[in-house]
């Protein structure tokens, strides 16, 4: 009887002990630590302390050569207009090519154009604030003209860098000019297909108007 007491009693303990067992590790998963890594979403550290997302391919700058090839220039010459990007690619505008895509071009190289036809020359032109004029008959580009730009304007000049303001020893430099007997509109001088207007004879004298092609001038 007395060894019956004694195996209940045991049993009684060891029941009690898985019990006590049992309710610890349930306490040790409700409050377990956190994985220390390999959970949430990758992040940088910023030199702050401070976090950010990582950089997007479009958070990126663009690579030098996008701007510089974004960069256009415009020459004048005695067959049409010449754009130069940044990255020395040349588009030439001849005369006698489609016009639309010819004033598309220069828009985006110059800004909006003024357009304006010219009844009595049966011509149709667009303007620049720059100096610049082109002339258009039917849809093709038949002349452009150069004069004054305003002060903030980039000047225009021709690929040797022959434009208005240029002297006389410029545009002897550049190109086989010669003088135009009793010209009408002033000091003229010929380069080849490229006529060209000083505001004076001689040495000091300086280039207020040039054009090539078709163009609208009263002689």
């Amino acid at each position: 009887m007395r060894v019956t007491k004694q195996k209940a009693l045991a049993l009684r303990v060891l029941a009690i002990l898985l019990l006590t067992f049992s309710a610890c590790v349930e306490d040790e998963r409700q409050n377990g630590d956190e994985p220390a890594t390999g959970a949430g979403t990758p992040q940088s550290i910023t030199s702050s302390g401070g976090t950010q997302p990582p950089a997007r391919p479009a958070d990126l700058p663009p690579p030098a050569t996008a701007s510089r090839a974004n960069s256009i220039d415009l020459a004048v010459g005695p067959d049409g207009l010449t754009l130069v990007d940044g990255l020395g690619r040349t588009r030439h505008l001849l005369f006698g090519g489609e016009a639309a895509p010819t004033i598309a071009a220069l828009e985006h190289a110059l800004g909006p154009a003024v357009r304006v036809d010219v009844p009595e020359c049966r011509l149709g032109s667009a303007a620049w604030s720059n100096g610049l004029t082109v002339y258009i008959s039917g849809s093709e580009l038949v002349g452009w003209h150069l004069g004054r730009s305003t002060p903030r304007d980039q000047r225009l000049t021709t690929i040797s860098g022959v434009g208005v303001g240029s002297g006389l020893v410029d545009l002897l430099s550049a190109y086989a000019a010669v003088p135009v007997e009793d010209s009408t509109l002033g000091v003229e001088y010929s380069a080849g297909a490229m006529a060209v207007i000083f505001d004076r004879e001689g040495g000091e004298g300086k280039i207020t108007e040039m054009w090539a092609g078709v163009t609208c001038l009263a002689r």
